[in-house]
C-alpha cells in the first residue's frame, strides 16, 4: 500500500486526475496515505449501517458483515474536504455535489 500511495501521488503530479476508492482501516496505512497524498482532495463517503448491510446482501458477491463491521472505524482520524452520504442520494446526485465542491477548490483546475 505504501508503494501504491506514492504511485498515485506521482500520477497526480504528472497531471492525471484520479478517483481512488480507498478504505483506510489500519493506522499506519492511513498515516502513510495522508502523508503521500497530502495535496489530494479527500472525500468521505458515508452510508447508514442498515443500508450497507442491505446492499451487501443484495449484491451477493460481498462478504456480508464487512462494511457494517468496519463502519465504526473507517472514518477514524480522517479529515475530509468533502463528505457525501449515499444512504438516500443517488450516485449521480453525489457526483454532481462533488463536482460543485471541486469547482470551488483551488487545487482543482477545471480547465483540464
Amino acid at each position: 500500500m505504501r508503494l501504491v500511495h506514492r504511485a498515485w501521488a506521482l500520477i497526480g503530479e504528472g497531471g492525471i486526475d484520479q478517483v481512488i476508492d480507498h478504505v483506510l482501516l489500519d493506522e499506519a496505512i492511513r498515516l502513510d496515505a495522508k502523508d503521500a497524498l497530502a495535496g489530494a482532495f479527500w472525500v468521505g463517503v458515508h452510508c447508514s449501517v442498515e443500508e450497507v448491510v442491505r446492499r451487501e446482501a443484495a449484491r451477493g458477491d460481498r462478504y456480508v458483515g464487512f462494511a457494517s463491521g468496519t463502519s465504526a472505524v473507517v472514518h477514524d482520524e480522517m479529515t475530509y474536504d468533502f463528505i457525501v452520504d449515499t444512504t438516500h442520494a443517488t450516485s449521480t446526485e453525489c457526483a454532481e455535489r462533488l463536482f460543485d465542491a471541486l469547482a470551488m477548490d483551488p487545487r482543482w483546475d477545471s480547465g483540464r
